[in-house]
């Protein structure tokens, strides 16, 4: 009995607290991640640190790179209107998916934003001045590497889409020059370069896939 008094006494941990708190640890970049990226990137970013959460991240991206999901079937594309679902899109992205770009809402202060359908279906909105995610109650997936890679290679090649976002960062193509070999990096080495630019926000995804598009 004396014992069940004493544990009372104590607080229950929260335990999204401490989750986010784990997450947002700054540790060292671990020699792991050093000894397999190119000299180049390795140069730029030896003695900074990273989050935990990026270095998570980090290493489910080199798991997925490692066993990339092909697409099982292909659509047409067109740069002009969307053929799957031209109620709601302009933009064809293939595989069923397409999408398109509303204008910033000076009433309710939203920026320019992406919606992504997948035919029909709702299935992804992203801001365009920091490519966080927006209109969650509406997503069917919350991150920007859900996506299919068609999706996320189409909607940061879009120049329409480019133009909002760097209109928001001017810095954009610097932060993408800044980084030798862009073009030919996996999404995953670049996640880790982002350790030294000054991106808004942390959907380090989507900011990869911009800036090696750019």
């Amino acid at each position: 009995m004396v014992l069940i008094v004493l544990l009372s006494n104590f607080p229950p941990k929260n335990t999204k607290a401490a989750e986010i708190e784990s997450k947002s640890t700054i540790i060292d970049i671990p020699q792991d991640v050093l000894d397999n990226i190119p000299e180049e990137i390795k140069a730029m970013i030896e003695g900074k640190k990273i989050t935990k959460e990026q270095y998570d991240l980090y290493l489910e991206l080199i798991e997925k790179e490692s066993n990339p999901v092909l697409p099982s079937t292909t659509e047409e594309i067109t740069p002009f209107a969307s053929n799957v679902n031209p109620k709601n899109c302009t933009f064809d992205l293939g595989n069923t998916y397409c999408f398109r770009i509303d204008p910033a809402n000076s009433s309710t202060k939203e920026p320019y934003h992406v919606h992504i359908y997948k035919k029909q279906v709702h299935y992804y909105c992203m801001r365009l001045d920091n490519l966080e995610e927006c209109d969650k109650l509406k997503n069917q997936v919350h991150k920007y590497d859900d996506l299919p890679e068609a999706v996320k290679v189409g909607v940061m090649a879009n120049k329409k889409v480019q133009e909002r976002i760097i209109a928001y960062n001017p810095s954009a193509p610097k932060w993408a020059n800044s980084i030798p070999f862009i073009k030919s990096l996996a999404i995953s080495v670049i996640v880790i370069a982002l350790v030294v630019t000054p991106i808004p926000g942390d959907e380090y995804v989507a900011w990869a896939y911009l800036l090696k598009a750019l």
